[in-house]
């Protein structure tokens, strides 16, 4: 091994995450560097206790691409980077990470606007490949929701509109698209105490409930007088 030349490549200088997957032009260039000599890797995340495995999967999926060709690679241990008359330090010029997802077209908010009815949105359209998507609900600007892509509309709901806003992740950050289509419930708006109240109780149906039997008609009294 010490006879063949080395090339070295420092991920830090590179720009290169090895907790990100590899970048398929990373996968090319390691077979390319590895040919005529040892493609040595070196990074400061080799000091961490999980670093050297993070730093094969690399490997490994360089190895899965090419793996009836040979491929000389080895990982250079924390420290000072090797150097010498037989190693030759070698530039990564592709890509670091994806830019962040670009929205194309709009999330929509589609359903029953009725209390109790069932809301629902889409993720939208978007450039720049997302791997992830959340949700955020608002009723007249105010955060509600659980965070998943469906609402249930309760009673404090009514004369509001509502709107979801889809955030798009991807390696290289996350992106808020524009607020979705309006849904205006209809109906009275709720005062706040209400709200307060209501929204305790939006995920039961409290019609069977005590405060449903405290609500009912008071008895008629009846007096008795001397004759």
């Amino acid at each position: 091994m010490s006879d063949l030349p080395m090339a070295l490549l420092d991920l830090d200088a590179a720009g290169l995450d090895p907790t990100q997957p590899a970048p398929p032009e990373f996968i090319q260039f390691l077979y390319d560097n590895s040919r005529a000599g040892y493609l040595t890797l070196w990074s400061h995340v080799l000091a961490l206790p999980d670093g050297p495995s993070l730093i094969q999967r690399w490997i490994n999926d360089a190895l899965a691409v090419y793996y009836t060709r040979s491929l000389r690679t080895q990982m250079a241990p924390p420290g000072d980077k090797p150097a010498g008359d037989n190693v030759t330090e070698v530039t990564y010029s592709g890509p670091v990470a994806p830019p962040a997802p670009v929205c194309i077209d709009t999330p929509y908010v589609g359903g029953s606007a009725s209390i109790g009815g069932g809301l629902t949105c889409t993720m939208g359209n978007w450039g720049n490949e997302p791997t992830s998507y959340a949700y955020q609900w608002q009723s007249n600007g105010v955060d509600v929701g659980d965070g998943t892509s469906q609402y249930i509309v309760v009673d404090i709901d009514a004369g509001h509109d509502i709107v979801c806003v889809v955030t798009a992740t991807n390696a290289g950050g996350s992106t808020a698209a524009p607020p979705s289509n309006v849904i205006t419930i209809p109906g009275v708006a709720a005062d706040a105490s209400a709200r307060t109240t209501s929204r305790s109780r939006s995920a039961h149906d409290s019609r069977g409930d005590d405060t449903a039997v405290s609500r009912a008609a008071p008895k008629e009294r009846t007096t008795s007088r001397d004759a």
